[in-house]
Formats: structure tokens, sequence, C-alpha cells
């Protein structure tokens, strides 16, 4: 017990070492700020965003109930289901090790072997499904052999159910394994010499056999029923992700690369020499039952069939299900070779100092990876001292502007609370730019008809800037102006009209962001329907920044919402010509979602964007369009728009209306 407990304490102290470092390796970013962040029913109902593959919806269920309860900024929080994934799996891994080999000590070996792993602990502090999945597909194996070995079949039943679903809800690939370990167990039923090991006769047989059957059926029609809202999605969307995005190159790299990545995903840098013990493992080693041999090798080839066959081979980590059988054997096939070895070496000395020792060696070079080279790529800045910095910057009413989207988290608790304090104010402060420490104002881009837009093209050497972190700082503009264009209530109170397709929108007092009203749009199933509201006429010495505020609530998570636009008329040549405004979306990707204060029964989350641009010099009729999807409806609230410039240059006529 007391190797155990040392063992399992090395395991929760190398998996805790910065656990609370910054978020954002490891994709982190991306799953907070693409789902995590995002309300639960749209979390269930959608699978890909844009360019973007799919996400592991279980893991990430499990992440938004953390951020609900504990923030979304919190580090520890946020990787603790990772965390305790990951310890609960080396227990598990022990647990059928014992099984395998009945040696206590082997299994002792094969706890080490994981809890050193630096694969393992890397997916155990990071903020991703894959330590839930070789969680589940452990925990299916363990109660796959429960089943096997005993009569007691509900809870074992039960667990297999539970631990296959859920491990399939997190990660869609890992149907493989479930095939795998389904074809492992058909044959141990089906096969008398491999059913013998299990002291399985031909009535206990059937009856183990309908209670298998009835588990995987179970297994598949919840699996099907969970990811039925997304099923679609998944084969469009995802399809088309992983056609653009390839492992392999063909068919042939594929046969020749898929078994090795994956042996070099979990025998990383040194490790890789220690590989070919496996097969050792698989082939000569002394299990208590032939079948156990077979297991391993089934579920591997499994995965490695289908893949070439169906020509959909992903990166080795999601094919990690695999490690903690060959992590097993490995450690089978070591003692064994240290065994062999020995006896030739001394015969005499029966304690194997030969397999201890290359464990030892194992575990040195483990431990070597994990603090030389593990340890310090995953490295970062202080959280807690640059979300310090960024908010002493930052004032209540500032736009604040990221210029790339892996610089998104802990900027966006700060641009979220000030676009609600914009938007209740109806005031903008100032616009302040986290950029790296290399770049230049001019260098922010938004995009705009699928080019870069430079938007402070003419703000160089206006401006000044505080160092944030090492590679950060925050650029702010000098003695700005800006005013607001549009009334709180400009969505209800303005001037609507169809400008083309067809459809209805009404106000509604049930439902709003900010004051009492939003506006709802429903447009006809034929066409799109856009609204067109004259916002009257402004002269400008100047071109001058312009940024727009606003909400919206879709009733789909797959409905699209569409900014709204900006269109000038100037005269030219005593014509009238029609332009649209430079206006694109800020922040693109950072997803903010709020919930309504109603008293309605049901209560919305608010969509909440900004876009930023510019309005050209002279004399220019305004106009703004809404859009709503055919077939479709969508709800706008708190459109506010803003005329940003230098005080130097804050000349012009005030907007117009009765001008239009």
């Amino acid at each position: 017990m007391l190797v155990l407990t040392v063992l399992i304490s090395l395991g929760v102290v190398l998996r805790a070492y910065q656990l609370d470092r910054a978020l954002g390796g490891g994709d982190e970013n991306e799953v907070l700020l693409s789902w995590v962040y995002t309300p639960i029913e749209s979390i269930v109902t959608t699978w890909s965003l844009g360019s973007l593959g799919g996400h592991h919806v279980f893991h990430t269920i499990v992440l938004r109930i953390m951020v609900l309860l504990f923030g979304e900024e919190n580090e520890l929080a946020i990787r603790f289901p990772a965390f305790v994934a990951g310890i609960a799996c080396l227990w598990f891994v022990y647990k059928i090790a014992k099984e395998i080999f009945i040696s206590k000590v082997v299994a002792q070996f094969v706890l080490l072997a994981v809890v050193v792993c630096p694969i393992h602990i890397y997916y155990s502090q990071t903020a991703r499904g894959y330590s839930f999945m070789m969680f589940f597909s452990t925990l299916s194996i363990y109660a796959t052999l429960q089943i096997l070995k005993t009569e007691k079949y509900f809870k074992w039943c039960l667990l297999l159910f539970l631990s296959g679903f859920l491990l399939v809800y997190t990660m869609p690939l890992a149907v493989i394994f479930i095939l795998g370990l389904g074809l492992w167990i058909l044959f141990v039923l089906s096969l008398p010499k491999l059913r013998a090991d299990f002291f399985i006769d031909a009535r206990l047989c059937r009856k183990k056999l309908y209670h298998f059957f009835g588990v995987f059926l179970s297994m598949g029609l919840c699996s099907v029923l969970s990811y039925f809202p997304l099923i679609g999605q998944m084969m469009g969307s995802s399809a088309e992700y992983y056609k653009t995005s390839k492992v392999y190159s063909s068919s042939w790299d594929t046969l020749i690369n898929f078994v090795p990545n994956l042996f070099l995903k979990i025998f990383s840098g040194p490790l890789i020499y220690f590989i070919p013990f496996i097969f050792v493992g698989i082939f000569f080693d002394k299990t208590c039952a032939r079948s156990y041999r077979l297991l391993p090798v089934t579920i591997l080839l499994t995965s490695y069939i289908v893949s070439l066959v169906s020509g959909l081979a992903w990166y080795p980590r999601v094919y990690l299900f695999n490690l903690p059988l060959l992590l097993i054997f490995f450690v089978g096939g070591v003692l064994w070779f240290g065994k062999s070895l020995r006896g030739l070496i001394n015969p005499s000395i029966s304690f194997n100092w030969v397999g201890y020792s290359l464990m030892g060696l194992y575990a040195t070079v483990s431990l070597v990876e994990i603090f030389s080279h593990y340890y310090p790529s995953i490295k970062t800045f202080n959280a807690n001292v640059y979300k310090k910095n960024i908010k002493s910057q930052i004032k209540n009413n500032d736009l604040l502007l990221v210029a790339d989207s892996r610089n998104y988290l802990y900027a966006r608790s700060i641009y979220k609370k000030n676009l609600q304090n914009i938007i209740a104010d109806n005031q903008l402060g100032g616009i302040k730019l986290l950029v790296e420490n290399r770049l230049n104002i001019e260098d922010y881009k938004v995009r705009f008809h699928n080019q870069n837009l430079p938007v402070f093209y003419n703000w160089q050497g206006k401006v000044n800037f505080n160092i944030i972190s090492e590679d950060r700082k925050l650029i702010y503009l000098d003695e700005i102006n800006s005013t607001s264009l549009l009334t709180n209530d400009f969505e209800i109170t303005a001037d609507w009209k169809i400008h083309s397709g067809a459809g209805s929108f009404t106000p509604i007092n049930d439902h709003h962001f900010t004051e009492k009203y939003s506006l709802l749009a429903k447009s006809s199933a034929n066409n799109d329907m856009i609204l067109q509201s004259s916002l009257g006429q402004i002269e400008l010495e100047k071109p001058h920044l312009i940024v727009l505020v606003w909400s919206t609530k879709k009733f789909a998570s797959r409905d699209k919402f569409f900014a709204p636009v900006l269109e000038v008329s100037t005269l030219v040549d005593g014509k009238k010509s029609y332009g649209q405004v430079p206006l694109a979306k800020a922040n693109e990707g950072m997803a903010l979602f709020i919930k309504e204060k109603s008293t309605a029964k049901e209560q919305y989350y608010w969509q909440v964007h900004s876009s930023i641009g510019w309005l050209p010099a002279g004399k220019l009729g305004l106009y703004m369009y809404l859009k709503c999807e055919a077939g479709k409806s969508i709800a706008y609230d708190s459109l506010r728009l803003f005329l940003v410039s230098e005080s130097s240059q804050f000349k012009r006529r005030a907007l117009n209306k009765a001008e239009s």
C-alpha cells in the first residue's frame, strides 16, 4: 500500500505542477473561445465553426459547468476535470495490469510507467478531451474484464455502458476503440480456447453475449441520440475540414507512418528506444490468460485498418486510447527481457535486477524529459500580473481591440465588460489596442470583403503605449473625441423599411438586452430580408473612425447573424452615388454571450459585437441595413454608433435627418 501511495502521490505532483499556468496552450484558446464560453444549448447543437474542426462535446459541457461555477479565467478550475481524469486513469491502469499479470510488482511498475509518461502528464493538465478519452477507455476495458470474470452483471454492465458512451460523446473517433473492444469480446466468446481462460461454458457464454450485446446496443443508441443535432454538421463541415487538413498525404503515407507516429507520441524523445519492449511484452511475456495478448493487438489493428480503409487518419493524439494497454505490455516486455537476460548472465540470482534496472532507466529518462523539455515548453507568463497590467490601463468605457486571436484570453473579460458599459451609457471613452511588442498601430487590420483592412492608417505618431508583458504592449489613441450618432432606442424608433426580400419586423418587450424593447425580424422562407433606415446627413472635413456596437439573438445555433451594414450616399458632379462603409467586425472569433435580465420565463443569451472602420470626408447621407436569413428569425438590440476623431480635427456638421 505504501508503494501505491507514493506512486499515486508522485503522479499527482507531476500533474499538479504548472496546472495553474496561464490558459491558452494546447489549443485551449480555441476550445474556450469557440465553445466553452457559449451557452450549453449551443455546445450540444454546434459541431464546427467556420474553418475549425469539431470539439470534444462531453468535455466541453463539463468545462462550461466549471466556468459557470468558478469563473471564465480560473485556470485551476478549467484544467481540473482533465487532472482528475488523469489521476483516476492511473488507478484503473494499475487494476487492469493486476488482472493481466496477477503480479502486484508488475502492476506497480506499470503504474510507475504511466505516472512518469510525459504525454499522459501533458493531457492530464491541459483543458482538452484527451485525458477523458484515456480514462474512459481504461474504465471500459476494466469493466469488460469484470463482466467476463464474474456473474455480477448489472454494475459492471452499467459501468461499461457509461464509460463507452461518454468516451464516444467526448471523442467521436473513439468509436474505433469500441469496435476493437467489441471484436475482442467476440473472439473470446466465440473461440473455446479463449473462452476457457475465463471458465465460460456454452450456457454462460450465451448469457454474457446477450449482456454485451445489450450494453453495446444501448451505447450506440445513446451516442446517436446525443449526436443527433450534430450529425449533419459532422458529415458536412468535418469532412471538408479533414479533407483540407490531412495529416497523411496518401494511403501509402498512412500505411507506413500511422502506427510509428502513435508509438512516437507515447514514447517521445529518447524514450523511443523503449518501443520494442511493447512487442516483447505482447508476444513473449507470461499473462494469466492467452486472450489478454490479443487485446492490445485487436484494438491497435482496428485503429490502423479502419483509418487506412476509410482514409480518415487523424493526429496520433486521437488514438491515445491505445496508451494504457501499450504501456501495460511495455512493462511486461521489459521485465520479461530482464528476467531472460539475468538468466543468461547469472542464473543463481533470483532477483530480476536487469528488468528493475531497465524500468529505473525508463523512469529516469522520462523524468529528465519532463523537467528538461516538457515543463520549460509550457511555461508562460504570470496570468495574474498580466491581467492586472491590462486592467490598470483601461477605463470602463474604452474599446479594447486585440490584434491576434491567440491573445484573446484574459483580454476577453475586459472587452466584454466594457462593451456592456459602452452600450449602457451610450458612450465610447477611448480605444486601446493590445498587440505584440514588435507591432505598431498601422499593423492592426480587420477582415473586410476577404481583404485585410488597415484601420489606423493615418494615426502614426499620434499614439502612446505601455508594456503589458514581456511580449505584449497596449497602444492607446491620444486625445480622441467620440460622439454617439444614435439614440438609446434607435432600433425601435428608426423608420425601418423592407429594402429587399419579404417578412415582418416588430418591437418586442418580453426579451431585450437593454432598455425595454428589441427588434424582432422574421424573414419569409424564400429570400433573405433586408431592412433599411436612413440615419440622416453628416458633413465631415476629414475621414473619421467609426465604431458600431450591437447585440443579436439567434434562435438556433446554426442560424447566421449578419453585422449591420452602413451605406453612404454622396453627390459627385450633381449625381448621387452610393457605397458601403468600410466597417469590419473587431476581435473576430471572441464570442460574447450575455444572459438578459428579463422577467420572461425563458431568458435569452444575447451575443454582443463591435465593428470598426471609417467614414470618408464630405457631405454624406447615412443608411443602416439589418439582415435576416431566409426562413429564420433574429432579434437586434442595443445599436450604438460612434464617430471618433482627434481633438484637433473635431469639426463637422451635426447629423441631420431632415436633410437626408
